[in-house]
């Protein structure tokens, strides 16, 4: 799944041959719970994202930085 992080624009999960989830992979990949139901595991920055800011996010960060961007308050002077 790093792979679709990564790289890929848009994603589907499939389940049972129907569509369980599309979207833009930060999107997608915020769903842990019906990723694990389809089998398939987010990428750990995904999870970890999710587990420090307490769940519910709508999209989650797929990189360091833009982890460490979502933690960084809007109104503080970047050094």
């Amino acid at each position: 799944m790093r792979a679709v992080a990564r790289h890929a624009t848009r994603a589907v999960v499939l389940e049972a041959g129907r569509i369980a989830l599309e979207g833009a992979p930060e999107q997608v990949f915020a769903h842990t719970d019906v990723l694990r139901a389809c089998s398939v595991l987010p990428p750990p920055i995904a999870e970890l994202h999710q587990l420090l800011c307490g769940g519910g996010l709508e999209t989650v960060a797929l990189t360091v930085q833009d982890l460490l961007r979502s933690f960084v308050r809007k109104d503080t002077v970047a050094l």
